[in-house]
């Protein structure tokens, strides 16, 4: 009688990097539609590379783009708080990709007489279509970023500075482990 030996476990495909990135892309396009208008008004650019997962023992890199818009102000009471929008799209070496909304509210511009003139801090949220490639499942492609800017001014219109922020679907989907990711930026205007 023949003897069968079974046959080792075929590993699953990886897809390709690109074609993620592809789709991000498109997803970017999507969220920029609306926008259009107002995308010739560009206030400030931002580039940005570091960790993606970074508190996990295998972190991948990620590179991404921000454009943000002029800020504008909303009335509350005796102040104004000051918001910033943006869109955006980051990806990673797992094939990541992420196209999102942002809202930054740039702090030093509630106290401009009392902050230091080298220094900002901006809190930021948003929201934002993710597709996971061969990178961490985050649940479903619809994730919330939050996170915080700590810019350090280079030159007159130059910033460098770190961002880190976590990205998760606030329970959403039954899957939700979120994940945080730690960037060094550039931006300017």
């Amino acid at each position: 009688m023949p003897r069968f030996e079974p046959r080792p476990p075929t590993p699953p495909a990886r897809r390709a990097a690109p074609a993620s990135l592809l789709a991000a892309a498109l997803l970017a396009a999507v969220l920029w539609l609306p926008a259009a208008p107002a995308a010739a008004q560009v206030d400030e650019w931002a580039v940005h590379g570091g960790l993606f997962d970074a508190g996990e023992s295998q972190p991948a890199a990620q590179a991404g783009v921000e454009a943000r818009l002029p800020t504008w102000r909303i009335p509350l009471g005796r102040f104004e708080l000051p918001l910033q929008t943006g869109f955006g799209a980051f990806g990673n070496e797992d094939g990541a990709g992420y196209a999102y909304a942002s809202f930054r509210f740039p702090l030093a511009e509630l106290w401009p007489e009392r902050w230091p003139r080298r220094w900002r801090v901006v809190p930021f949220t948003g929201v934002g279509l993710y597709a996971a490639g061969d990178s961490k499942d985050l649940g479903g492609p619809v994730e919330f970023r939050s996170g915080l800017d700590v810019d350090y001014r280079l030159a007159e219109d130059w910033w460098l500075g770190l961002s880190f922020y976590h990205l998760s679907n606030a329970v959403l989907y039954d899957l939700n482990p979120g994940e945080e990711s730690l960037v060094l930026q550039l931006s300017w205007h």
